[in-house]
């Protein structure tokens, strides 16, 4: 029987924890990692081979997944509003100048993605290593589970947050190994999103995020 009708479960690969559980948020299995994990991306697919590991010893059925993704393993934009671009083909050329503009080449060893989610507000743009993206591709088929999707963090935030009331504005902090983002929304959409290296102390860092944020709005 095909398993397309069943939901989709979902993966989070991050550099403390990788975990697997239901749309309902059942866990189904999770692993909580040290520093050890190194180097990303390749160690992360050696521990999330031993969570499925566990997982094949609960004999379910197959599915489809979607995997959320740290950061570190993605290049990630933001994208200001341009009026001027025209299709899906325009506005990967523009995001690709973007992104050299930063010091990073996309080309064929990448996967890239660019959207914006809401007419007049700022998208964002991210890419994945196709060589690692196959990689996770292969180990999920070979435990009956089909990947749907790969989001990074920050992108899944901006694709998912709520639209606010008029004249609100909604921020997500974003904590991660090396470093704090700040996803902020208003009711036209995305906002601003600024991000913070951790230098010493956490709370610090997040200190000095939140006073940049704090001069802006």
């Amino acid at each position: 029987m095909s398993h397309s009708w069943r939901k989709p479960w979902q993966i989070g690969l991050f550099h403390d924890v990788v975990w697997c559980d239901t749309q309902t948020g059942a866990v189904l299995a999770e692993r909580h990692l040290h520093d050890q994990v190194s180097p990303m991306p390749e160690g992360l697919l050696d521990e999330l081979r031993l969570l499925l590991a566990v997982i094949d010893k609960k004999k379910l059925k197959p599915r489809k997944v979607d995997v959320l993704v740290s950061d570190e393993l993605a290049a990630f934009l933001t994208l200001p509003w341009q009026d001027a671009l025209q299709n899906q083909n325009e506005i990967d050329s523009y995001a690709q100048i973007k992104f050299e503009k930063n010091g990073l080449v996309i080309n064929e060893e990448w996967v890239m993605h660019t959207e914006f989610r809401d007419f007049k507000a700022m998208g964002n743009t991210y890419a994945l290593s196709k060589s690692w993206l196959q990689a996770l591709r292969s180990l999920l088929a070979g435990h009956q589970l089909t990947l749907r999707r790969v989001l990074p963090l920050s992108a899944a935030v901006i694709a998912r947050q709520p639209k606010p009331k008029k004249n609100h504005i909604n921020m997500v902090l974003l904590e991660e190994r090396n470093r704090i983002c700040a996803v902020l929304h208003a009711y036209s959409g995305l906002v601003a999103y600024e991000v913070e290296p951790i230098i010493g102390d956490l709370a610090q860092s997040r200190a000095r995020l939140l006073r940049r944020v704090h001069a802006r709005f």
